[in-house]
């Protein structure tokens, strides 16, 4: 029952899963970059990018820019190519919903020359045979021929050939005037690339066998016809039998072709005038029923009995019906902030006098400009060309619309079809990069954008290099600030180098801006300086003279010099010290101001550019102060009255004196709070007293005080006389008058 019931439920399920489809789901994702120019990382425009096995291409415009959109996820091969750059292939892997960006750096390509055959041997009948010069590089090349043989001619002497491509030149030998024999020379063809290969041309001259020598001189075409002229310049040796032109529409008809030509019957391109038994200077011939505005090929000819020569072709347009000009808008390239360069093409005279007057007409406020808004005027034009513009003064990020124009008699103005150019925002401006500081490695940059043109800014910094205008492609270091003053500090550098600098910032629109170049040079490499031992003298209690020498400079300049000391061991600049100043060898200071009886450590320092460095410690102990010491008190030229008293300051006590003298009194003992006699500081005391009592004993010491205290010597006694008790009238003992 249960397998009965799960079948009938089959269909009702089917239907209802039918019924309710699932919501899409998106399986892509995309692919853009920018394809840059390795040399100076500047955008390339026209580069051809080809995703496999996607199998879609595009074009990257001025911007270097190129996206694939809806690619399916997988692995991918993105696949670059320009004109004259080497192809260049990455692999990425594509994520749904996701973006891969493959950027592209294309380094130039080169050409390479290759030319055959080496020998050109015309031999005795031969006139003219080609030289095939072929490109096998991958770049465009340029080549060029050099000849200086009077008898040998080519149809061009320069010319460029493509990548792979192989270009035909018709060289061609003139016999006129020669004199029987053999003759050999050589020409060079030489390339851009370097390339250079020498050919050697060989000929007979055979005065029985020579061909007429025949050249075309113009061609005077109308919009249905043409007037061709011709030279014959030398019948050979014998009479031309047929003269003439030869006329085509194919450009790669050969001389071998044409003279296989003129040996059909009945050809019509084939134009003959007949018979010449001597040479003409020129011949003409009147080309009738030409198409109007067609190019056409044509060569002059002559044959007598030894053979046919033909001369080197001439090609011409036909003129247009008569009527207005036709010109087509090309595209735009070089496009800047406020300039671009917007191609044409005149494909049309219109009438035989040419055009008048062409250019480009543009404007941002209509989507059809006239020469009534902004133009560029070329001039007169006589014949069919293209030609370019260059429009300025326009306004940044900006759409403009452009076309092409052009005028002839008729007076109608014709225009191309509308192409629409949108600028770049202006110009990322910048200041002049400030050098901060610089040493033999490194330096520091202060740097400013004056004006971001409305541009957004993806990374600013500097790039620096040996050569001036220095880009990305050399050194560069980014900014970590986004703001319009930054500065950057660059390391790695080489000593007593110079150097160039410049600011940078990157648009969002893949442009780099740089600033104003700035030349700066590194130091020279300054190591720290160096500096002998301390050597301390003439220690005292508060002073102590300390010398040393620099032993080196670092290369540097000595900015300062001196000791440094603390109480602590190794004492650095942050302690005491005393500076000298500069110095170049040796130095000597007093330093001052310490304590006595006190252990100090002190260094040398010297400092330059570098830093300060100390050399090694030595400690000194300065001189303990103690009181200073006196001898005893000797007296003499006692009288009842009188006294003399002598003394020595027998030690300073390492310090200094403040006061000298004596002391006495009728008690032991004597201070300087009894009588006293102040003699100064000086240390050899002596000094007579007056003022004694007779018959009187007393006592005296010397005294001497420094900054520790005062100090008094061993007590002197001494009596002073009676005098004699000598009394006279009118006189008293002390020998006053009453």
């Amino acid at each position: 029952m249960k397998h009965k019931l799960f079948l009938l439920m089959l269909p009702l399920l089917a239907v209802l899963f039918t019924a309710c489809p699932s919501d899409p789901v998106d399986t892509t994702g995309s692919i853009s970059g920018i394809i840059r120019d390795a040399l100076n990382s500047n955008p390339l425009q026209g580069a051809i990018v080809t995703l496999s096995p996607f199998g879609q291409s595009t074009t990257t415009g001025s911007d270097g820019r190129y996206q694939f959109s809806n690619v399916e996820i997988g692995d991918y091969e993105v696949n670059v190519a320009r004109t004259d750059y080497r192809p260049d292939s990455k692999l990425t892997t594509v994520k749904v919903g996701q973006n891969s960006v493959v950027d592209f750096t294309l380094g130039r390509a080169n050409s390479s020359l290759e030319v055959t055959p080496t020998t050109l041997d015309f031999g005795a009948s031969n006139t003219h045979l080609n030289l095939n010069i072929k490109n096998v590089g991958q770049a465009t090349m340029t080549w060029e021929i050099f000849e200086d043989t009077p008898w040998l001619s080519c149809s061009t002497t320069r010319g460029t050939v493509l990548a792979g491509q192989t270009g035909s030149v018709a060289v061609t030998i003139d016999k006129t005037g020669l004199a029987q024999g053999s003759y050999e020379n050589t020409l060079v063809v030489t390339s851009n690339d370097g390339g250079s290969v020498t050919i050697q041309v060989k000929m007979a001259v055979d005065l029985d066998k020579l061909v007429p020598t025949v050249s075309m001189i113009g061609v005077n075409p109308t919009d249905i016809s043409a007037t061709l002229t011709g030279s014959l310049i030398s019948i050979g040796s014998s009479a031309v039998t047929d003269f003439g032109f030869y006329w085509t529409t194919n450009v790669n008809m050969s001389i071998d072709n044409v003279i296989t030509e003129l040996g059909k019957a009945g050809n019509k391109n084939k134009l003959s005038l007949g018979r010449a038994e001597t040479a003409r200077e020129h011949f003409d011939y009147n080309l009738y029923g030409l198409s109007a505005n067609s190019v056409y090929y044509v060569y002059a000819y002559a044959i007598n009995s030894v053979g046919p020569a033909v001369s080197d072709k001439i090609s011409f347009t036909t003129l247009s019906t008569q009527g207005p000009p036709t010109v087509v808008t090309g595209a735009a390239s070089q496009v800047t902030s406020n300039s671009a360069v917007v191609s044409g093409v005149v494909t049309d005279l219109g009438c035989v006098e040419g055009v008048t007057q062409y250019g480009h007409v543009w404007s941002n406020k209509t989507s059809e400009p006239t020469i009534d808004h902004n133009k560029t005027e070329k001039g007169e034009l006589k014949q069919t060309d293209s030609y370019t513009s260059t429009l300025t003064n326009l306004e940044p990020n900006t759409l403009y619309y452009v076309r092409a124009y052009a005028t002839n008699k008729f007076k109608v103005i014709k225009y191309g079809e509308v192409v629409q150019v949108k600028t770049l925002p202006a110009d990322i401006k910048f200041a002049k990069p400030v050098l901060a500081s610089v040493s033999h490695n490194e330096a520091t940059f202060e740097l400013r954008i004056t004006d971001t043109g409305n541009n957004t800014i993806t990374e600013r910094g500097v790039c620096w290099g040996t050569n001036v205008n220095p880009t990305l492609a050399n050194n560069y270091s980014p900014s970590a600030v986004s703001s319009e003053n930054y500065t950057v500090h660059i390391t790695g550098l080489t000593e007593s180098t110079n150097y160039h600098v410049r600011a940078y910032a990157k648009a969002s629109t893949g442009i780099t801006y740089y600033s104003e170049d700035l030349s700066f040079s590194t130091t020279k490499e300054i190591l720290l300086p160096s500096v002998s031992v301390t050597t301390i003298s003439n220690i005292k209690p508060y002073s102590v003279t300390a010398s040393a020498s620099v032993v080196s400079n670092g290369g540097g300049k000595i900015s300062n010099a001196g000791f440094c000391y603390s109480t602590s061991p190794n004492p650095t600049i942050t302690d005491n010290k005393k500076s000298f100043g500069k110095a170049t060898s040796s130095f000597s200071t007093t330093i001052s101001n310490l304590q006595d009886n006190t252990l100090y450590y002190v260094r040398a320092y010297v400092t330059n550019e570098r830093g300060t460095s100390y050399g090694d410690q030595v400690e000194f102990r300065t001189l303990e102060v103690t009181v200073p010491t006196v001898s005893a008190v000797s007296v003499s030229d006692i009288t009842f009255k009188a006294a003399t008293f002598a003394a020595s300051v027998t030690s300073l006590g390492n310090g200094t004196l403040t006061k000298v003298g004596f002391c006495y009194s009728t008690s032991h003992n004597p201070t300087i709070n009894n009588t006293t006699v102040n003699l100064g500081t000086v240390t050899s005391l002596k000094t007579t007293v007056t003022k004694f009592t007779a018959e009187t004993t007393y006592y005296v010491r010397a005294f001497a005080e420094n900054e520790k205290g005062i100090v008094y010597s061993e007590e002197t006694s001494f009596t002073t006389t009676d005098g004699g008790n000598i009394k006279l009238d009118g006189w008293d003992e002390d020998k006053n008058w009453n």
